[in-house]
């Protein structure tokens, strides 16, 4: 583990929680993940961040769950609200359960759920959930923010799978703000 949260924080990871602390420290990742959608950058004081890596606003919210990540993400996404900026959550989990469970995670964020159909606008106050036989991916057309649909195979024996998602947003514009967070579980199947 502190080969994987050495690598994550020179790629700008904020912050680790170990898992043995992670309930815990829950309060604290909530109050931190809506202080920096709620907040002017300029307002957010987080030290040791460089002046270039300064927090902004962003555009897009993606999450990554797996093992246990159903209890976990009702916390995180709780009371979020209609102005908050598109979610895009993938729990890796029966089929035959995501829309149950995506409905009841927008519910709790108070957003309404996203349609998951090709090049279907990711929009504010909608939440997200990836289910289906397809990965998800977001893409920017001539300044909107779009879902596009992957039928490529099965990654880490899931699809859809976060890897896709994550490495889709990641080739955004840089003019795109996008913030990541990803609730490890166990094994590497991507999450």
């Amino acid at each position: 583990v502190p080969r994987m949260v050495s690598k994550a924080l020179s790629r700008h990871a904020l912050a680790f929680v170990p898992k043995d602390n992670f309930s815990s420290a829950m309060a604290v990742i909530v109050s931190d993940l809506k202080a920096l959608i709620t907040q002017d950058a300029a307002e957010i004081k987080v030290p040791r961040i460089p002046d270039h890596l300064k927090p902004n606003r962003p555009d897009i919210v993606a999450i990554g769950s797996s093992t246990g990540g159903p209890a976990i993400l009702s916390k995180v996404l709780r009371n979020l609200g209609p102005d908050f900026p598109p979610v895009l959550v993938g729990q890796h989990i029966i089929a035959s359960f995501a829309g149950e469970l995506g409905g009841r995670l927008a519910m709790v964020a108070r957003m309404k759920v996203g349609a998951i159909e090709p090049r279907a606008e990711l929009k504010r106050g909608h939440l997200y959930f990836l289910q289906g036989d397809h990965h998800i991916e977001g893409e920017a057309v001539k300044g909107d923010l779009l879902l596009k649909l992957n039928q490529g195979p099965a990654l880490h024996s899931q699809k859809p799978a976060i890897d896709p998602l994550f490495l889709s947003l990641a080739r955004l514009p840089k003019s795109y703000s996008v913030l990541g967070i990803l609730l490890t579980g166990m094994g590497s199947d991507g999450a």
